[in-house]
Order: C-alpha cells, then sequence, then structure tokens
C-alpha cells in the first residue's frame, strides 16, 4: 500500500535531571507536531501469512479491570502510530530512535481495530496524575468505551537494544479463548507486536518477550 510521508520530526528528546522514570516520561508528544499525511496501515509483512483482519479482531479482549482514577482518563503522553497527523521519515516509519529516553520504561498496546481497519500501536507512559495515581495500560486509549487490545506490555531499552515484553496486567494474557481456538500462544501476540514495531517505527525492536503460555 502507498504512503504519503511528511516531514521527519528531528526535535530531540527533552530531558529531565529527575531520578523517576515516570518524571522523565521523554518528549513523546512533540510526534504529534508532524504535518499531516496519508497513511496507510498494513498488516506487517512477516504476520500476512498468519494474521488477518478478522483474526487480529476476534483476538482483541476487554482490560482485565480498569482501576477508578483510571476511568475517563487519557494518557497524557499517548501516542498512536496509526495516527495520521504524525511526522514519519523518508521510508515511512515513527522516528522515535531519536525521541525516547532509554533510561525510561514505555507502555505499549496493541489495540483492538475499529471495524474495516486494522490494530493501532499505541505507546505512553505510566504517570503519576496529581493524587500520585499511577496511569497504567488501561489508559492508552481514546475513550473508555475503547478499552480493548490484542496484547500490551512494556518497552525498554536493554543491553544496548530495544525490547518489549508482554507484562500488563490488563491485556498481557489476551484473549485466552480466541488463542486457544487458533492455536496461538502469547509469544505470537508479542511477536505480532514486534512486527508492528519494526514496520512502523526506527525502533528495532530486537527481541520481544513474553510471560506466560
Amino acid at each position: 500500500m502507498s504512503r504519503v510521508h511528511g516531514t521527519e520530526n528531528t526535535q530531540p528528546l527533552q530531558q529531565s535531571t529527575s531520578t523517576s522514570a515516570t518524571d522523565r516520561p521523554g518528549a513523546a508528544a512533540h510526534l504529534l507536531q508532524g504535518v499531516k499525511i496519508t497513511f496507510s496501515p498494513r498488516i506487517p509483512p512477516a504476520m500476512a501469512k498468519r494474521f488477518n483482519a478478522r483474526l487480529l479482531e476476534q483476538l482483541s479482549t476487554k482490560a482485565a479491570y480498569v482501576k477508578d482514577h483510571e476511568k475517563d482518563q487519557v494518557n497524557r503522553f499517548r501516542v498512536s502510530m496509526s495516527s495520521n497527523s504524525i511526522a514519519r521519515n523518508a521510508e515511512g516509519k515513527v522516528p522515535l530512535k531519536q525521541l525516547l529516553d532509554p533510561k525510561v520504561t514505555y507502555l505499549w498496546s496493541l489495540n483492538k481495530p475499529r471495524a474495516g481497519e486494522l490494530p493501532e500501536l499505541v505507546i505512553g507512559v505510566e504517570h503519576p496524575d496529581n493524587k500520585k495515581n499511577l496511569m497504567g495500560h488501561a489508559t492508552l486509549f481514546a475513550s473508555d468505551e475503547a478499552k480493548n487490545a490484542i496484547v500490551a506490555g512494556e518497552l525498554m531499552f536493554e543491553k544496548n537494544d530495544w525490547v518489549i515484553d508482554n507484562c500488563s496486567g490488563r491485556f498481557g494474557r489476551g484473549n485466552t479463548a480466541a488463542m486457544d481456538k487458533h492455536d496461538l500462544l502469547q509469544l505470537d501476540l508479542v511477536d505480532l507486536a514486534q512486527a508492528y514495531f519494526n514496520d512502523n517505527t526506527d525502533l528495532h525492536i530486537a527481541h520481544a518477550y513474553h510471560v506466560g503460555k
């Protein structure tokens, strides 16, 4: 599918002197300052033989739980890799590498696709609200009605590589009934997310770890 690209956002990540990772979420929101573009989402080629749009919709699941302070809240560092107003480089990829802080552990979620669309890859930060309650994976959605995802976890920099896992109490296990029906494991969902990162961003994910079966 063709993609019409915007101008690459080269603004560096804003660093902080704070020692707390949640106080140093970085300038991921700067990605939204990119010019409007037309983006044609696709299933990563490496996964296209195993996953199709219908299966991806079936694999989505509601959040296992939503904390009271997370209701009606959107993560203030939420960035969607599917946004048409996000900056992309000449290869059509979101330039995360120069914007994310290797010292910060980020949240990610592969959100349920809307009817006729494909999943939305989203990142954010587990940041505190004004009462010091942490905003977790359940806040990586545009609305409370949309709190459905295929899988979610954490994004971090380890041993000179960016890696992901499925450490999410809300979505990390996936939709076990649908997974059993299609002979899929949690590892398959994390591999799918890894392919989405590598296909849509310049942040090469070297390893995808999973917790559970």
